[in-house]
């Protein structure tokens, strides 16, 4: 058993502990032995199920075996200015960039996934782990940049943190790696794409995920003037760029200018993935805080029935 409480567990003690004092207080200013007796019993009971509830109790359940696919999947994610024009369905394409990374984790449940954001400069957010959710949290907390910090776009920035991630995904054996290439394409610091063919070797899957319209779309809260055109900047997906960046890594190009279904892909990847048990059993944690909610609300329950009861009379 171990606890996982809400809030710390000190001040959440202090304070139904607190309460608890103040309700044997009012109890023992009721009328009858009795009446004081179990008026006291009723309250402590209250307070004690709600610390319960705060303290999250949870039991271990050592019969649950860990089954884990031999899949990573790095995430390489473009957040530089241009990714937040508004031309996904309407919405920032980056916004379309955090659901669809969403969808896919959710359809490759139990692989390992990786995260890294590039702008200015390359970051890995997120090194291989089975922890979906802290990826997601990673994946969340990708701001965008403020106009007066962009440098310009390049599609080069990422290259050595995925060289890095992959390289070491492909020291483990049996390990199928996945990579989604996510960008709009657009280079605007004048350098010349290289290739990432030196990569595909390492690359047993996935796809570039390509963002934006042809015609483009401004970026709100932030003005970025076209000098080439005049007027605020539509920054546009350059699909060639993408689709090279696809040869290189002999994966699939996909535009996802609205809402994408990636079951086919992903299907393929669960597919070509194997699945092992480990020798040991695992251990995880069940909360059981719901079972004290059920007398916690009786109790409540019953606590309203009397006063609306002595308000009547």
């Amino acid at each position: 058993m171990r606890l996982n409480p809400i809030i710390p567990a000190v001040p959440l003690l202090l304070g139904i502990g607190l309460i608890l004092a103040l309700t044997i207080y009012h109890g023992l200013s009721r009328s009858g032995f009795i009446n004081k007796v179990l008026t006291i019993i009723r309250y402590t009971l209250i307070c004690i199920l709600a610390a319960l509830i705060g303290l999250r109790v949870q039991i271990a359940d050592e019969s649950f075996k860990i089954q884990v696919k031999n899949t990573d999947v790095l995430f390489v994610v473009d957040s530089t200015l241009s990714m937040w024009a508004s031309d996904y369905s309407g919405e920032p394409r980056m916004t379309g960039v955090k659901k669809d990374c969403k969808t896919i984790m959710t359809q490759l449940a139990g692989a390992n996934f990786g995260l890294v954001k590039f702008a200015n400069h390359s970051q890995i957010l997120a090194p291989f782990t089975q922890d979906a959710d802290a990826v997601d949290d990673a994946m969340a907390l990708i701001d965008m940049p403020s106009e007066y910090y962009a440098n310009g776009s390049s599609l080069n920035t990422p290259y050595e943190d995925m060289k890095k991630l992959l390289e070491s995904s492909s020291k483990k054996e049996g390990r199928q790696t996945v990579v989604f290439f996510i960008s709009d394409g657009e280079i605007t610091n004048n350098s010349t794409l290289q290739s990432y063919s030196e990569l595909s070797s390492m690359v047993d899957g996935g796809a570039v995920l390509g963002y934006g319209t042809a015609e483009g779309a401004t970026i709100k809260g932030a003005y970025i003037y076209d000098y080439q055109n005049g007027g605020q900047a539509k920054p546009k997906i350059d699909e060639i760029n993408l689709q090279h960046i696809a040869n290189d890594l002999k994966i699939d190009y996909i535009h996802c200018e609205k809402k994408t279904s990636f079951i086919s892909l992903t299907q393929k990847i669960i597919r070509n993935s194997g699945v092992t048990t480990t020798e040991t059993n695992g251990v995880v944690y069940e909360d059981i805080s719901w079972m004290f909610a059920i007398p916690l609300t009786l109790l409540l329950g019953w606590e309203l029935v009397r006063v609306i009861r002595k308000d009547d009379l």
